[in-house]
């Protein structure tokens, strides 16, 4: 019972990590797109993807397996919600 409840705790961060990583991508796309210095995008790049390692490897120290997979499900939903978000209109 304890693992389902890590589990839904970690799948929670991660669908709240997952959103804020996708919205933060969608603004690194435009950022590459539009004129600028070529640092800013690349060190939100590396801002991504560093923020999301270190919440995947929180939720392995805090709360093991259970929550590692939680979290990683909660990212996939973020990912599949900010797909259809995105995705272009007829």
């Amino acid at each position: 019972m304890i693992m389902l409840a890590e589990a839904t705790a970690a799948a929670a961060a991660g669908l709240l990590a997952g959103g804020l990583f996708f919205l933060a991508m969608r603004h690194n796309a435009e950022m590459y797109l539009s004129g600028g210095p070529a640092w800013r995008p690349a060190v939100l790049h590396l801002a991504r993807l560093l923020l999301l390692g270190a919440l995947l490897v929180a939720a392995v120290r805090v709360a093991g397996g259970a929550g590692l997979l939680g979290a990683f499900a909660g990212f996939l939903a973020a990912r599949s919600l900010a797909l259809r978000a995105w995705r272009p209109q007829p």
